[in-house]
């Protein structure tokens, strides 16, 4: 018979009750704290620091952590600061009041942050992230009612600053949850785990901090969205194919006079999302389109009579940019595959600066 024995290295747990900062800083520092908020305290002093290695866990109780700055905080404003490698488990309550460079209320510096049934909200920051910033592609994690919002950096609305290719994982439902969410790179997928607890459309729960761009949600991604007919009536509609999208517009996308549609790829090679439409442009025959930008995707664009792919009807234009895509574009009745419709004297400007493009006529 034989006996094999294991020795492992273990965190202990240690509880305590905290009702005034240095006892809230004293018990940060044990390594598997356990620690239980019991009033509201005041941290104008300096940031929470939960070190390098550590595992904390903090029950607000129902009670607030206030910075109460007015003013960039000397060495760090945040309310809390997570380290490299750091897990802070939080929970049941405020913070609010901080001021810092990146991240208001909570920087995450490569730590694993779980969040649960937390209030961030009335923190500021000069550069990003004024509720939280989250950096690195790091662990930042949610569940509960969270409300996240009324955060400003840089003097504009700023609530959780994701960098590129950060993630917000979902470990359980966040049904009353209200999150405002700013990315670094856009387009980006910002969640994990959102159809494990949900299946209604994110918004419901995520809103974008800049008001330029909107969250689009798809059920599958090898599923195809048609869609008859698509009217470009707002001054800036930026319409994001998601990697394997699967966009069919039946007839046209008309962009009016004065409007801008942008249109963006999650990211290149062959899952880049997919738009098929019989052509992007002018709103009627003989009246100006709007602006059309293209920063990725592909797209296979047949224009209808009289009609270019993208650019105008008959007798119309519009201002066209292509940044990048994979485009096939083919006019009908002598009408362009990029640039006017049928008998169009000004067609508006094209600039094109990258991209694998295909236009042509019949």
């Amino acid at each position: 018979m034989l006996a094999a024995l294991l020795c492992t290295t273990a965190t202990w747990a240690t509880d305590y009750n905290v009702g005034t900062d240095s006892e809230l800083r004293a018990a940060i520092q044990n390594d598997g704290a356990n620690i239980t908020v019991t009033a509201d305290i005041d941290l104008s002093n300096s940031t929470l620091s939960i070190a390098s290695g550590k595992m904390v866990t903090i029950n607000l109780n129902n009670h607030t952590l206030d910075r109460k700055l007015t003013k960039r905080g000397e060495g760090g404003g945040q309310v809390i600061t997570v380290r490299s490698s750091a897990t802070l488990n939080l929970s049941n309550g405020t913070l609010k009041g901080g001021w810092g460079g990146a991240g208001g209320a909570l920087v995450n510096e490569g730590g694993t942050v779980t969040l649960t049934d937390v209030t961030i909200t009335n923190n500021v920051a000069d550069d990003r992230g004024g509720g939280i910033c989250n950096i690195y592609r790091n662990n930042f994690k949610m569940q509960g009612a969270n409300i996240i919002t009324d955060n400003i950096a840089g003097g504009v609305p700023s609530n959780v600053f994701l960098m590129a290719r950060c993630l917000i994982t979902l470990t359980g439902s966040i049904a009353d949850s209200q999150i405002g969410v700013t990315l670094e790179r856009v387009p980006e997928t910002f969640t994990k785990g959102y159809n494990t607890y949900h299946h209604g459309v994110p918004y419901t729960f995520f809103t974008c901090d800049r008001p330029e761009f909107n969250i689009i949600y798809y059920t599958s991604s090898d599923e195809e969205v048609n869609i008859s007919t698509i009217y470009i009536k707002g001054p800036n509609v930026h319409i994001i194919l998601c990697d394997n999208a699967k966009l069919h517009v039946e007839n046209e996308i008309d962009v009016w006079e004065g409007h801008t549609v942008y249109f963006h790829a999650q990211s290149a090679g062959s899952s880049m999302g997919k738009l098929t439409a019989a052509g992007i442009g002018g709103n009627m025959s003989g009246y100006a389109g709007g602006n059309i930008e293209i920063h990725g995707g592909y797209f296979d664009l047949q224009g209808t009579y009289n009609c270019a792919a993208i650019g105008g009807k008959y007798n119309t234009g519009s201002n066209i940019t292509i940044f990048d895509g994979q485009i096939n574009a083919t006019g009908r009745d002598c009408a362009a595959g990029i640039g006017g419709g049928y008998g169009c004297e000004n067609y508006g400007n094209i600039m094109i600066y990258d991209g694998t493009i295909e236009a042509t006529c019949y």
